[in-house]
């Protein structure tokens, strides 16, 4: 805002009031002075008998008086006129000083309201940063569970979706079923013999057999073992009711199941591999027990995924396998 007043303005307009004041001032005294004169004279003239009143000399004190106290009632109005104005320009400051304060004042409670609505909102955005980054974090570690798969970590190459982390956690416990039967399978045939027809020890390797060869198709299923490991793996599997199994040793069987065990714990973990999963340390311990010292299926080469199948493509593919029998 421009105000029309500045302290140059005001000490010229006290200078000049204090010039005028002293001139009013000497010729007050000059009035004053002329006016005693003529009162004197006029008293004088009157007091002396035979002398007129209106002589020129005396008549000229008369109206040098009368003059004086024109001029003195003029410098009297002068003066009180520019007491006035002086008067209303410091008022007009004061008041411009007021206003300019009360200016400032609002600019600063705005700028101040301006800077808390600013910290207010950086706050807030602050919160909903972290909201986010704490909604992202549930989300990815909600992701990670729902990929994860027991001892098994996430590969490096393959990422596997939601679909193939069902698969590979059903493949996993099919696997353990049968390594479990396959162990629960050689102790019976240490105490019955590769061959077994009828009877307790019969029928129960029997249904161990099929189990296995069961569990092995559902591994085919989920994709995890290949048509083709399929076939190997149950051509290994031998029918302890067969003609085979007869002219089977029992320490031949036992080699067989375990040959069978070393196969499937290696097409497994392939499987695994090509599904996006490699094994953590204690699983990769096992594995390698597993395999009696094949080595690691960590080394492996990279396998394309097996495809998932119905049991009708796989019977299929087992019977081309098998030459269409």
């Amino acid at each position: 805002m421009m105000y029309d007043y500045s302290p140059e303005d005001d000490k010229k307009l006290v200078d000049d009031y204090l010039k005028q004041k002293a001139l009013a001032d000497d010729e007050a005294r000059q009035g004053r002075l002329a006016a005693g004169l003529g009162e004197a004279g006029a008293t004088i003239g009157a007091a002396m008998s035979g002398i007129k009143v209106d002589s020129p000399f005396y008549q000229g004190l008369a109206d040098q008086a009368d003059k004086g106290a024109k001029e003195k009632m003029q410098v009297v109005d002068y003066l009180a006129k520019k007491d006035q104005e002086l008067a209303d320009r410091i008022a007009k400051k004061k008041q411009n000083e007021a206003t300019a304060l009360a200016e400032q004042e609002k600019l600063k409670w705005e700028k101040d309201k301006f800077n808390a609505e600013q910290s207010n909102k950086a706050q807030e955005l602050g919160l909903k940063r972290q909201e986010l980054a704490a909604g992202k974090e549930s989300k990815i570690e909600e992701k990670n569970q729902t990929l994860n798969v027991p001892g098994f970590q996430l590969g490096d190459n393959v990422k596997p979706g939601i679909t193939e982390a069902k698969d590979a956690r059903e493949s996993l416990a099919t696997f353990k079923n049968v390594n479990a039967n396959l162990d629960q399978l050689g102790q019976l045939v240490d105490k019955y013999g590769a061959f077994e027809y009828g009877g307790a020890g019969g029928a129960q390797m029997d249904s161990i057999s099929t189990a296995i060869r069961l569990d092995l198709k559902e591994m085919a299923k989920l994709g995890v073992l290949s048509s083709t490991d399929y076939a190997l793996l149950d051509k290994q599997l031998q029918d302890p009711s067969s003609i085979a199994a007869l002219f089977t040793k029992g320490s031949t069987s036992k080699a067989q199941i375990d040959a069978l065990k070393r196969n499937l714990t290696n097409k497994f973990a392939l499987g695994m591999e090509a599904k996006g999963y490699k094994p953590d340390e204690l699983m990769a311990d096992q594995i390698k027990k597993n395999q009696g010292g094949m080595g690691s299926a960590i080394a492996a080469p990279q396998v394309k995924p097996a495809k998932a199948l119905s049991d009708e493509e796989l019977d299929a593919e087992i019977r081309a396998l098998s030459g269409g029998k």
